[in-house]
């Protein structure tokens, strides 16, 4: 009878246990789908603002049809599925799919409805591009490189960090007599601050550092936050100031504050969760600033510059290659065999067909990268491209800290949305990244 009993007993606690977390499922799955819903109309609602607020830097058109906003309603629902299987692994890879599904695929949406003239062309394309990167996201595994674990020691990762730290001091010393810049709401001061920086001198090879460090430096700051070294986490983001007043590229400030907003705040994995929450709460914070406070300083650093100027790039890249020779990586790592079709940076020459600005660059990744370099077939090429290196990144970062995996996870967002493929791997430090992070030396290990 007490056998009985216990195995009623037994029974009944693994019902309920089966129960329990198919009701946590399920209220994931809803938190998901309705915060995408919300994120969505939220878009919408920010994009009025950028277009009445900044449209005399970047014209913003607002012309949309009962057609326009339908279509764009179902190319991002017929996604969700992809997006809810995204969301619920959690390697690094996944991270960075899901954060650009929030800040470029959404966004992308609400241009897509409120633009009646996009061609159906480009639709298909972008349509294929968020298909194709979030269906290989899920389906392509991790990918191991296990020599570089043989580097994992305190040694490498500080002499990285060394070389890094100098490199900037140095370029600050010759160039700037150690500038420090805060004033980064005086966008004039910013404007001539980056004219100032094309003409700096110095050696070919310190200049890729620098701009390395622009990604790498935060990522090792958090790193010694979550290592306890604090009194060196702090001199690096000394060493990030110095560059900010180098580059004065407002991302890099960006960087630094959410350095210490992981360290203070991200301290479990389920990082995907907190980026949809962030993403609102920026959002709908942009909005209520406007109306209440008749200013637009959240929108300026988020909804204008992260997520529409490069959403509204991609049709732009799209409406010149249609009309011009895509330059086939000319300008890229082929430039030493090919001469490219164009004699300026193609960035520079977008901004110069879009809003005449010829100083201006029209810096965007993802699918612009794509079209810009193979034509309309490197929608369907690139988003492999970029899921291998993602992969290559699962394996590096492995067992790191949720912190140190929430900053990486933002760099690399940051460098895929903004920046070509090909320069993220080599001036964005990507391709340093991978033995980087191979080298940290996990918590509980020994060196």
């Amino acid at each position: 009878m007490a056998a009985l009993s216990s195995k009623r007993s037994s029974e009944n606690s693994f019902i309920y246990q089966n129960l329990f977390s198919f009701l946590k499922v399920k209220a994931e799955d809803l938190y998901l789908f309705f915060g995408l819903l919300l994120f969505r109309l939220l878009c919408d609602s920010s994009y009025l603002i950028v277009k009445l607020v900044f449209n005399y830097e970047n014209p913003f058109i607002y012309d949309p049809t009962l057609i326009s906003q339908i279509i764009s309603w179902l190319f991002l629902l017929s996604l969700f599925p992809l997006i809810f299987k995204v969301y619920r692994k959690k390697t690094l890879s996944c991270n960075v799919i899901f954060l650009l599904s929030l800040i470029a695929l959404i966004p992308s949406t609400s241009l897509i409805g409120a633009n009646s003239y996009y061609s159906a062309t480009f639709i298909f394309l972008s349509y294929a591009y968020w298909f194709l990167l979030l269906s290989l996201c899920i389906k392509i595994p991790m990918i191991n490189l296990d020599y570089f674990r043989g580097i994992r020691s305190e040694y490498f990762y500080n002499f990285i960090l060394f070389i890094m730290c100098i490199s900037v001091i140095y370029l600050s010393w010759t160039n700037t007599g150690f500038r420090f810049i805060f004033n980064i709401l005086d966008s004039q001061l910013i404007y001539d601050t980056r004219l100032e920086a094309r003409e700096y001198g110095g050696i070919p090879f310190l200049g890729y550092l620098i701009h390395a460090a622009d990604n790498l430096l935060p990522i090792l700051m958090i790193y010694l936050f979550s290592r306890g070294k604090k009194i060196i986490a702090l001199f690096v983001g000394l060493i990030i100031l110095l560059n900010f007043g180098i580059t004065a590229s407002k991302q890099l400030f960006l960087l630094l504050c959410i350095v210490f907003f992981s360290y203070l705040f991200i301290k479990e994995y389920s990082l995907q969760r907190f980026f949809l929450f962030g993403a609102i709460l920026v959002t709908f914070f942009s909005i209520v600033e406007f109306y209440l406070l008749n200013t637009a300083i959240t929108s300026m650093f988020s909804t204008y510059r992260i997520f529409f100027i490069p959403a509204k790039y991609h049709y732009i890249y799209f409406e010149f290659f249609s009309i011009f020779e895509p330059d086939y990586f000319r300008q890229s790592f082929l430039r030493i065999f090919f001469d490219s079709p164009y004699e300026r940076s193609l960035h520079m020459v977008l901004a110069d067909f879009h809003n005449r600005d010829y100083y201006a660059r029209a810096n965007v990744g993802l699918l612009s990268d794509a079209i810009m370099n193979l034509g309309y077939i490197g929608a369907f090429i690139f988003p492999i491209l970029l899921i291998m290196v993602l992969k290559l990144l699962d394996g590096a970062s492995k067992g790191l800290a949720p912190s140190v995996l929430f900053m990486t996870t933002i760099c690399l967002s940051f460098l895929f949305l903004n920046l070509n493929l090909t320069i993220a791997l080599i001036t964005g430090g990507v391709i340093f990244m991978i033995p980087i992070l191979y080298s940290l030396p996990r918590k509980g290990e020994i060196n």
